[in-house]
């Protein structure tokens, strides 16, 4: 038997020892305790009836779960008796039927939506069975199949980032990466001075972020080694983005007629502002007696037009006066352009309707009050897309039974307006030299300094003949475009306006802004435009638009528009119009002839300066990645050509891969990765190319081409690949790969490129195999501006 103070010292250790591994991450930390009965020394907590406590993690106040309706349930209201929370979270605990509680891995929150380009921070730890977390143990971070991309994750120690190697993350590549569970508490700032979009991560949890810069699914798996069950190892999130902005009706709408008023929701995409079709806005009638859709009906569901607008007309019962209240909900519908998406409510919103000659607002009763949704902070939008803000929603009284994710999908409640008036404040950057020939772009940026919300925000522009924009084809030499949503108190937004020069001189253009509460701001811009250097060879641009998505069976419009950027006149001009077996090509340009599926245009004589446009209706014929229409300029001592596709999606009810050629989706998959779409004249990046084989079996003899527009030249130096390359004028051609197993890590292929001149640029990149032998193809847009 060892001396008393041995003993006693001992038993100190232990328990000592215990209370630090524990830490901070304990949910109702409990010690051991000496046997009274002899039979050992110590009795752990989890050798205890009811020794293993759950753990309780705390959410980030920015990362609610995904709330939808009905895959999604509501979240419970909050329990009024702690002990119940923990039993319920007890209750929910995986566990082994007929045996001890397990460690197991968890990851919250488990569902997230998110805008596209938002950085979604997910947090995961290994909970004990004992009841507590586990610190400094190494987690892997794993994204299947969809799209996002690993940002940063954290590692173990003391410090953020750690020094040193061993207590640092990897990130193996964009979709594997490992990260320890914390050793503290930290707290994630996001580089903001905003408290409120902080992270807090405690002792025990590892965290991973993730982005996305398109829509799509992101599905996450937290996998721990040290977690022994094979059941319990692992835990799943799943991040849906949304590339998406909308705007409701404002909070109040007063009505032009005692019949009836329309309201109209405006959805756009985020990336390129476009109209969103297809999407629902649910309209309900709360308070007030009124109909919708000119009938009696208190609930509709109203898809988006091609214009991006979902509209309803509100009418009054007859002999009712005063105002009307109506509910709104954003909803992205379930299976959506063929994907398997479940029904999201995106965002909801209200509006009052008041009717010329009604009395007071209709006020709805206490116990009948109805939520707001969408409370939570969010912070600002990123740079250049505020073409199409988010709708902020009406000031409610009542507490919120929902909140909704971060990254810009609510905005927080507008202060009440009374006698608060909005003042307008504008201010227009660009650079104050241009070129002919070339563009002049000017950023806006208008701010409201007053104390009362902008609402209905027109910008007006008058400019000089030597200006020309896309919105004014009839040269009336202005334009007018409207600012959906609001712009609070001390909120700046900005937008673009590009103008492409006409001549040479001093050119200026005059902007007015306007809201409907009366305030007005207005400034002037001028640049000095260079005529430019004499060429004497001929020279002849052609470009190529058209959709970048549709559905089988859509008719999409494909424009070319040659135009004569030499100095001298180009004669026997032919434009050679070309289309894949995807699309079935009907001109509406008339002049057109038909030779072996290519339609052909003649222009005998094109003057510098003067340019031709031909227009195509293209019949979509089945689901594909890229359906392409390829154009080509020849004439005497000029050829030049361009390249437009469009992804074509499965229609609703269609087989899943049926294509043309009866084989379903290619096995063989190249992707660009998106690193910027504006490079500066003179600058260098890098292209980020990957091939991976999906197929079951291996894939042979795999070939890889990247072709570049003049804008971007490639470096041939400097390409890193596991095979050789050759640089034949603006193409890369890759030695073939002998193999590339089934579900193999990508191989990458990277390639500097230098920005030459101004303009749109574009890569493309394409892949034939052994089992593809029609060959893979992949393109992203890149436009160069001045220095």
């Amino acid at each position: 038997m060892l001396p008393r103070p041995i003993t006693v010292r001992l038993l100190l250790t232990l328990v000592a020892a215990t209370a630090v591994a524990c830490g901070g991450g304990c949910a109702g930390l409990r010690l051991p305790r000496i046997d009274p009965s002899g039979e050992r020394l110590l009795i752990f907590p989890k050798d205890e009836p009811g020794g293993g406590q759950p753990v309780t993690f705390q959410n980030n106040a920015l990362s609610a779960p995904v709330q939808t309706d009905p895959v999604f349930p509501q979240q419970p209201l909050p329990t009024t008796t702690p002990q119940a929370a923990l039993q319920s979270q007890a209750a929910s605990r995986p566990t082994i039927p007929g045996t001890i509680p397990q460690d197991y891995v968890r990851i919250s929150p488990d569902r997230y939506l998110a805008p596209i380009g938002a950085e979604v921070v997910l947090k995961a730890g290994i909970c004990a069975s004992e009841g507590f977390l586990l610190k400094e143990q190494p987690m892997e971070w794993i994204l299947g199949e969809g799209t996002g991309e690993f940002v940063a994750l954290g590692g173990r120690g003391y410090l953020q980032p750690a020094w040193l190697p061993f207590n640092k993350p990897s990130k193996i590549d964009n979709r594997y990466a490992k990260g320890y569970t914390s050793k503290v508490r930290r707290v994630l700032t996001r580089g903001t001075t905003n408290q409120e979009d902080d992270v807090v991560v405690l002792p025990g949890e590892s965290w991973a972020s993730i982005t996305s810069p398109v829509e799509g699914v992101s599905s996450v798996t937290a996998y721990s080694p040290e977690v022994k069950t094979w059941s319990t190892r692992r835990a799943r999130a799943t991040v849906y983005w949304v590339d998406s902005l909308w705007t409701f009706p404002t909070a109040t709408v007063a009505a032009t007629s005692p019949q009836s008023t329309r309201l109209t929701t405006a959805v756009r995409r985020q990336s390129d502002g476009l109209p969103v079709a297809g999407w629902l806005v649910r309209y309900e009638v709360i308070g007030g007696d009124a109909g919708l859709s000119g009938g009696g009906t208190q609930v509709v569901e109203v898809p988006t037009d091609a214009e991006g607008n979902a509209s309803i007309d509100v009418t009054p019962a007859p002999g009712d006066g005063g105002s009307t209240r109506i509910d709104m909900q954003l909803v992205r519908p379930a299976g959506l352009g063929g994907t398997q998406w479940p029904r999201l409510v995106v965002s909801q919103s209200s509006t009052t309707v008041t009717w010329p000659g009604g009395s007071a607002p209709y006020v709805p009763p206490v116990g009948n009050a109805q939520p707001s949704f969408g409370s939570g902070p969010t912070p600002a939008l990123p740079p250049g897309d505020s073409t199409f803000p988010l709708q902020t929603p009406p000031q409610q009284t009542t507490p919120p039974s929902q909140t909704f994710p971060s990254g810009g999908f609510n905005q927080p409640p507008p202060p009440p307006t009374g006698t608060q008036r909005p003042r307008l404040d504008l201010e227009i950057i660009g650079d104050p030299s241009a070129q002919v020939d070339g563009t002049a772009r000017f950023e806006l940026v208008i701010r409201n300094i007053g104390t009362g919300q902008a609402t209905g925000i027109v910008i007006r522009d008058r400019f000089d003949p030597g200006f020309s924009h896309l919105r004014d084809p009839d040269r009336n030499l202005e334009i007018e475009n409207q600012l959906p949503g609001t712009l609070g108190p001390g909120e700046t937004r900005s937008t673009f306006l590009t103008f492409d020069v006409l001549r040479a001189g001093e050119l200026c253009h005059d902007v007015t802004v306007s809201c409907v509460e009366g305030s007005q701001a207005n400034d002037r811009a001028c640049v000095t435009a260079a005529a430019p250097l004499p060429q004497n060879r001929p020279s002849v641009e052609v470009t190529k638009q058209g959709p970048r998505q549709a559905t089988a069976g859509d008719s999409v419009l494909f424009v070319t528009v040659v135009r004569n950027t030499g100095s001298t006149a180009v004669t026997n001009l032919q434009v050679v119009d070309e289309y894949d077996q995807y699309l079935s090509a009907t001109p509406t340009t008339r002049g057109s002839r038909v030779e072996n599926n290519r339609l052909v245009w003649s222009i005998p004589r094109l003057e510098p300066g003067e340019s031709s446009r031909f227009e195509v209706q293209a019949l979509c014929r089945a689901p594909t990645a890229q359906a392409c229409s390829t154009v080509r300029a020849v004439g005497d001592g000029v050829e030049t050509l361009d390249r437009q596709c469009v992804e074509v999606l499965r229609a609703l009810g269609a087989g899943p891969g049926q294509n043309p050629a009866g084989g379903g989706q290619p096995t063989l998959r190249v992707s660009i990765d998106s690193f910027r779409t504006t490079m500066r004249q003179g600058s260098r990046a890098t292209v980020d190319i990957q091939l991976t084989n999906r197929a079951a079996v291996s894939d042979r003899n795999v070939q890889l081409r990247v072709i570049f527009s003049p804008e971007l030249v490639p470096d041939g130096n400097s390409i890193s690949a596991d095979v050789g390359s050759t640089v034949v004028g603006n193409e890369v051609r890759f030695n073939p790969v002998n193999e590339i197993r089934a579900n193999e890590m990508p191989l990458r292929f990277v390639i500097p490129i230098d920005a030459l001149s101004t303009g749109y640029g574009r890569i493309t990149a394409e892949a034939v195999s052994a089992n593809v032998p029609q060959g893979v193809s992949t393109a992203v847009n890149i436009e160069v501006i001045n220095r």
